[in-house]
């Protein structure tokens, strides 16, 4: 079987951003590993979608510095700020949707097809192997759902943000729970992505 390397993101503190750990295999991309592999479109995705989350994140932190810095008469303008205020909000909603479009198909079709092949594959060669313990779409399909959940939360607090133009205060609890939910949907989203690419390859 194909071993995983899982890509790794730290938060640093200096640029505080979240940025990428190399590994000891960091010559060998995810790429080249799957290369052979007929599933190796959704390690491609995978990809796409952790470095737009890492973006997000590194945008919403960007945007909670900014608010401490208008709060503190800096140069930053207001106009400056609600621009990228924006920004963040319409990349979580391209985010978004296009993350609900990947779950639904995975848990309609991709998981569904993989369990019946495996099923096929372990009854031809090894009996007695429970199949539901390699595949358990059900699984998957819960922590979708709960996944949903966590960006639902993430979109009611932009909603409170934009309503909030004209309260600095209250701009700054909202900004420092954002941030913090972004962060939560971020390593939650990491095991699940590792996880399915796991059982997927």
């Amino acid at each position: 079987g194909v071993i995983l390397i899982p890509i790794e993101f730290t938060f640093t503190s200096d640029s505080g951003q979240y940025t990428s750990l190399k590994s000891s295999h960091d010559k060998i991309s995810l790429r080249t590993m799957y290369e052979d592999c007929s599933l190796i479109e959704i390690v491609h995705f995978h990809e796409c979608l952790r470095r737009e989350l890492q973006s997000l994140i590194n945008n919403v932190i960007l945007l909670r510095k900014q608010a401490a810095e208008i709060e503190r008469n800096s140069n930053v303008s207001n106009e400056e700020h609600f621009e990228l205020e924006l920004q963040v909000i319409s990349q979580f909603q391209i985010f978004w949707a296009v993350f609900q479009s990947h779950s639904t198909a995975e848990d309609e079709f991709i998981w569904p097809a993989l369990k019946d092949k495996a099923s096929k594959t372990i009854n031809t060669f090894s009996k007695g192997i429970n199949i539901a313990h390699i595949f358990d779409e059900i699984e998957y399909a819960e922590e979708h759902s709960e996944e949903n959940q966590i960006f639902q939360n993430i979109e009611a607090l932009l909603k409170e943000l934009r309503a909030a133009r004209k309260e600095p205060k209250k701009r700054a609890e909202l900004l420092k729970k954002l941030e913090s939910q972004t962060v939560n949907s971020f390593h939650f989203l990491k095991k699940h992505l590792q996880k399915e690419e796991t059982s997927a390859l």
